[in-house]
């Protein structure tokens, strides 16, 4: 049987950093914050950035997620609205607390993407925000709003 061996970095010539602020050990970090650099070009950067997230994700379990697009020149693709997904977890219908970096590469087309292609358009600054500092913060708001959520959800009977 002939394979070909495979790889994500074969996908995009993005290249991404995964970062933790200090914690106590086996403690679950308040935030995690994933960077990418490089220039978006296809559907296929788009599958790259959501399986890297998604097991950044999964690797190092975090209460939020800051993507740091502050470097990464994107214009346009619908399939960039995937990383929405990155920490939704099925069947709860809360959403993940999750916020951008963006720089001037990629402010104008994520505007785009978010504001007028979903299905349900969210506003940019519900997502997005200029610097690492002020996303923190984004995501520790929307973590009160997430628990909320997430205990509402627990507390409604389920048939």
């Amino acid at each position: 049987m002939q394979l070909t061996s495979v790889n994500l970095d074969q996908l995009s010539a993005l290249v991404h950093d995964v970062k933790l602020p200090p914690t106590q050990r086996f403690a679950v970090p308040e935030f995690k914050v994933l960077s990418y650099k490089g220039q978006y070009q296809s559907r296929a950067d788009a599958i790259y950035i959501l399986a890297t997230a998604k097991a950044a994700h999964e690797a190092w379990y975090s209460h939020g997620l800051v993507i740091d697009f502050g470097e990464l020149h994107y214009r346009g693709g619908d399939e960039m609205a995937w990383v929405l997904q990155v920490g939704q977890q099925p069947p709860l219908d809360c959403p993940f607390p999750l916020a951008f970096v963006v720089g001037p590469g990629c402010e104008a087309g994520l505007r785009s993407l978010l504001e007028l292609g979903l299905q349900r358009p969210v506003t940019f600054k519900e997502y997005c925000t200029d610097s690492l500092e002020s996303a923190v913060k984004l995501v520790a708001a929307k973590r009160t709003a997430f628990q909320h959520c997430r205990d509402q959800w627990l507390k409604t009977p389920k048939n």
